[in-house]
């Protein structure tokens, strides 16, 4: 990458804000001052910026605990979870892979990554992802039958198959789905007539939400995407 690119994609500024200080020799790369906006770097580098360390990773992988009240989006007024990135996380061009509802909590990955995105979302892929659902009315031996046959929506639409696995608590489930589709969970229920009170997603493929991981926090994913992946057998 170029120099320039690198630390303007790390979003240390715009690329007249970076080449100017590059020029101005605020720039160093493993320990040598440079002066070249073209200068090329590897991620592997060391690079300071104004006495700063920059992690100039071109692609970042994120997963966060998202908190309730924050929108996947940033076509609003309201709270985003891009809020929720720390400065030295954050890149240009950041975006969700799959969104949640603004009153949906749980595990989200973020990336700038449009493969790493493509191999979770693609509908080819059928990534799985489990959801903890507290509901208004226990679940029925026959919802569970409904869901595992696949489901027939109010409009028509028929679902994929589902799988629900009961808890100690009669109306709270664990539900694992291979689509995305709007509002899946709440409509899925609604359709055997029942309310989702609460609704927390706590895995994406094999990604699951870290215990240790507090509500509105982000962490670095190290893993490459091909090694994490669920593929369907």
């Amino acid at each position: 990458m170029r120099l320039d690119f690198a630390l303007s994609n790390a979003g240390e500024g715009s690329r007249r804000e970076i080449r100017d200080m590059i020029t101005r020799g605020k720039v160093s790369v493993n320990g040598k001052e440079v002066r070249d906006v073209a200068f090329p770097v590897a991620e592997t580098d060391t690079v300071y910026l104004c006495g700063k360390k920059v992690d100039i990773r071109r692609y970042v992988y994120l997963m966060m605990n998202k908190p309730t009240g924050y929108v996947c989006t940033t076509d609003s007024n309201e709270r985003n979870v891009f809020e929720l990135v720390p400065e030295n996380l954050y890149r240009k061009g950041l975006f969700c892979v799959g969104r949640l509802d603004k009153d949906t909590t749980g595990l989200l990955l973020l990336t700038n990554d449009g493969n790493f995105a493509h191999e979770i979302i693609s509908p080819k892929k059928m990534c799985k992802k489990t959801y903890r659902v507290k509901l208004f009315y226990p679940v029925t031996d026959e919802d569970v039958s409904a869901f595992e046959r696949g489901l027939v929506l109010a409009n028509g639409e028929k679902l994929l198959p589902a799988d629900i696995d009961r808890t100690d608590k009669a109306n709270v489930v664990y539900i694992t789905v291979c689509e995305g589709k709007y509002h899946q969970i709440k409509r899925m229920f609604a359709s055997r007539g029942n309310k989702v009170i609460d609704l927390h997603r706590i895995r994406v493929g094999k990604y699951f939400l870290p215990e240790d991981l507090e509500t509105g926090k982000c962490r670095l994913i190290e893993t490459p995407f091909m090694e994490i992946i669920e593929k369907k057998s």
